[in-house]
């Protein structure tokens, strides 16, 4: 288990941050700055998977980080926020990355999601590495290939659910296609959203509000990567 905030300076007095503390379908394993994945087998960054039987196979992982680092500020000032981490998501795979305050779980995700240039390593998403895309390059990336769902859902308040859920395909100028409008209207049914689709958010629950921001995220299964924040 992820050491807890109060205690993880006594087990790593001469680390800072704090661990990370990365938990997939395979395990829990802990990310020290500075270090590799402890207990996780590096022949590719962080992750092996294998067939029934145990034989290991190849997955292409839907976003991958190798040796990613990632420091505020210059010189003594500096502060390195992520440091030499390797980590890799496969294709269907649920990812949770835990850590007291401070540990570097938000920039890590916006690294690997694009919203931040790292200070050193590379990324992907798919087969595509991000670590040296231009800003227009990687708003591309971010609105086709990575889901969002923030915190604090960040819908826009004069759209209705509808036009929420939408609003990602009309910043890439185009309507969903035959495919991703049944998708669409099958995430409304599922997420019980099919009955407000007129409503804005104001006149949703909390609750209703995060089902939406789901929605709003990409087409899971075109290969998207979902980013929870």
């Amino acid at each position: 288990d992820c050491p807890e905030a109060g205690n993880y300076s006594q087990l790593y007095p001469d680390l800072a941050p704090a661990p990370l503390c990365v938990t997939t379908a395979h395990g829990t394993v802990e990310v020290v700055p500075g270090s590799k994945p402890h207990g996780v087998a590096m022949s590719h960054p962080n992750l092996t998977h294998q067939a029934p039987g145990g034989a290991p196979r190849a997955v292409m992982p839907i976003a991958r980080a190798e040796s990613v680092s990632k420091s505020y500020g210059e010189g003594g000032n500096a502060v390195a926020a992520v440091r030499d981490v390797d980590l890799e998501v496969a294709p269907g795979e649920f990812v949770a990355v835990m850590g007291p305050s401070g540990s570097g779980k938000s920039t890590l995700m916006h690294l690997m999601a694009g919203l931040e240039t790292a200070t050193g390593g590379r990324m992907w998403i798919g087969d595509q590495e991000i670590t040296h895309l231009d800003d227009n390059e990687l708003t591309e990336v971010r609105r086709r290939r990575v889901g969002f769902v923030f915190q604090a859902f960040n819908l826009m308040p004069t759209m209705n659910v509808r036009e929420n859920i939408l609003l990602p395909f009309d910043l890439d100028g185009r309507s969903p296609n035959k495919q991703e409008q049944a998708w669409i209207d099958q995430l409304l049914d599922r997420l019980g959203l099919a009955e407000r689709v007129e409503h804005r958010p104001s006149e949703l629950s909390g609750g209703q509000q995060q089902r939406v921001a789901i929605a709003r995220s990409p087409d899971r299964k075109s290969g998207s990567a979902g980013m929870p924040r």
